[in-house]
């Protein structure tokens, strides 16, 4: 089934094939991966967790991350229209916006960590940088936890996460580098 229409608008690519595998493995791999890796392996056998954990992407992971890609090419739309688009029945189209709308609220939840986690090392970054100008108080502040702390650090991490995707990404899209 063809769903492309001549009238739309150009649809974003990525610069190159590199950038496209690098950008999905970095979605694939994660922050929290990276973290848990060492410690799951060193305290769970080395050598087995390895062997399992190598199983597990390939027959979870990969087929995974194929038909994802496969969907999306097929769909060319957000996840909740390109999952409505590869059925006719109403139920099916009903179960494959729900689908599409957990797969929205996944990478959400996944920003939701990955902000706190930013907040806190810009943060820390702040508190080194007073430490360093000689303002133990502001350092502390900083370096401590608490509430308040966590909140300006996680909304300095979105609002730099914005400023940087509409000042960066779409000037680059504008200018052709990435389409």
């Amino acid at each position: 089934m063809d769903i492309s229409n001549s009238t739309t608008a150009p649809r974003e690519h990525f610069g190159s094939r590199l950038g496209f595998i690098l950008a999905a493995a970095g979605a694939a791999v994660g922050l929290g991966n990276i973290w848990g890796f060492p410690t799951q392996a060193a305290s769970n056998g080395g050598g087995a967790f390895l062997l399992v954990y190598l199983v597990m992407i390939l027959v979870v992971a990969f087929p995974m991350l194929v038909v994802e890609m496969a969907i999306g090419r097929q769909g060319q739309a957000n996840p909740v229209d390109s999952m409505k688009s590869l059925t006719n029945h109403p139920l099916g189209k009903r179960l494959g916006g729900l689908v599409g709308w957990i797969g929205l609220m996944v990478p959400c939840a996944v920003l939701a960590f990955y902000s706190i986690v930013g907040g806190w090392l810009i943060c820390f970054l702040f508190g080194a940088l007073a430490e360093i100008v000689g303002a133990n108080g502001l350092a502390d502040w900083f370096k401590g936890f608490s509430v308040e702390r966590n909140v300006f650090g996680t909304v300095l991490f979105y609002l730099l996460t914005v400023l940087i995707v509409q000042g960066g990404v779409k000037r680059a899209l504008k200018s052709g580098r990435l389409a």
